[in-house]
């Protein structure tokens, strides 16, 4: 698709021209052949769904709540774009059943490194012990889905879950024939690393809560695998490559890339993405909040900005721990914004609006600037 914009004219904010004309759509959008478009720029699909693009914000865009006031004294009516995202625990080591090197993540995902042919598999919620993993990562390495499917992978790569949880791949080797030797896992705050997964001894580190920053970190080159599908019946992972959501992976085995030597995926560009509502976090929850603010590091990460995504990165982690600590006493969460008594009212700074505005806008100018790197800009 052709975008009549050229963002290397002197002068030319895109964001700020994107910011402008979302407003002026009270950020509505649209939606062509599941993607959603802001000012007809094309978005993939978020692993959030369309309730990131199609949340109301008012007539006028950000507006402040007022009346109707709630029965309990003058306290304005709650509204989900101006309440501040919760957080909770990412990340556990040590799953009844699984064995203490199992890791599950905060929307119940089971992430376990088998300590045998370099395998490490991945349980979807609700999963039990001894079941069919919904997929099984082994050998130089191979792919295996619980429903059949299997493909190959060679280099360093990256598995998204559905509850924003992501998986970095460390491999032995960029070409060639190369096994998994380390997994570095991350959802929200917390981040878990695990070495040693090639000589079939893996070491689970201990939870840290760094996990913003290495997700700032992450390799903008490496490709991006999401899970779609429903985790059983129908396990489906889709390629994001060079910032694009490029299609679904397809059965195959061995298929060589056009250097010879490595392997790549046969890509079915025309599958939509789809995810079971089952397999993401409950709208709202802990999990929710922390993939929002995941997400919104991804984001500022693909910008290719380094600075910016390490300072979103803190940004995020701060706002996760005033979360925690609001969650904890009602007077922290009024001395850090919020409803006030006496239907005063007092916007958080990161409230779900300003944050979904920010991967709104941010996105777009991704798009649009990957659009002029390839030439289709102009």
């Amino acid at each position: 698709m052709t975008v009549a914009m050229n963002p290397t004219t002197a002068g030319f904010n895109p964001w700020l021209a994107l910011f402008q004309g979302a407003q002026n759509q009270n950020f509505q959008g649209s939606t062509i052949n599941g993607n959603v478009t802001i000012n007809n720029i094309i978005i993939p699909p978020s692993v959030f769904g369309d309730q990131l693009f199609n949340s109301g914000y008012g007539q006028q865009g950000f507006q402040t709540p007022g009346f109707p006031m709630s029965p309990a004294f003058n306290i304005p009516q709650p509204q989900l774009q101006f309440s501040g995202a919760p957080a909770g625990r990412g990340l556990t080591k040590g799953v009844e059943g699984f064995g203490e090197n199992a890791i599950r993540t905060a929307g119940g995902y089971t992430i376990v490194p088998e300590g045998k042919d370099a395998a490490w598999s991945i349980f979807a919620p609700g999963q039990k012990p001894g079941e069919k993993p919904m997929t099984r990562i082994w050998g130089d390495p191979h792919v295996d889905e619980k429903d059949g499917t299997r493909w190959d992978f060679t280099k360093n790569s990256n598995f998204r879950l559905p509850d924003g949880t992501n998986i970095s791949v460390g491999t032995t080797a960029q070409t060639g024939f190369s096994v998994t030797s380390s997994l570095d896992i991350t959802n929200g705050a917390d981040r878990v690393q695990v070495s040693g997964i090639q000589n079939n001894k893996p070491q689970v580190g201990a939870v840290t809560t760094d996990g913003y920053e290495a997700r700032a970190r992450l390799n903008n080159a490496n490709d991006t695998f999401h899970l779609g599908g429903n985790g059983d019946s129908e396990v489906r992972w889709f390629r994001e490559r060079n910032g694009k959501l490029e299609g679904e992976v397809q059965h195959a085995p061995g298929h060589r890339s056009a250097d010879g030597q490595s392997f790549d995926q046969k890509i079915n560009a025309d599958a939509q993405y789809v995810v079971d509502p089952k397999l993401r976090p409950q709208f709202g929850s802990d999990a929710w909040g922390n993939q929002l603010r995941s997400e919104a590091v991804d984001i500022a990460r693909r910008s290719g900005n380094q600075q910016f995504a390490d300072n979103i990165g803190q940004l995020m982690f701060a706002d996760h721990l005033a979360s925690l600590l609001a969650s904890q006493n009602p007077f922290f969460a009024m001395a850090l914004g919020g409803y006030g008594g006496m239907g005063g009212f007092g916007e958080q700074q990161f409230s779900v609006g300003n944050l979904f505005a920010m991967l709104q806008m941010q996105e777009a100018y991704n798009q649009m600037a990957m659009a002029g790197r390839l030439g289709r800009v102009g």
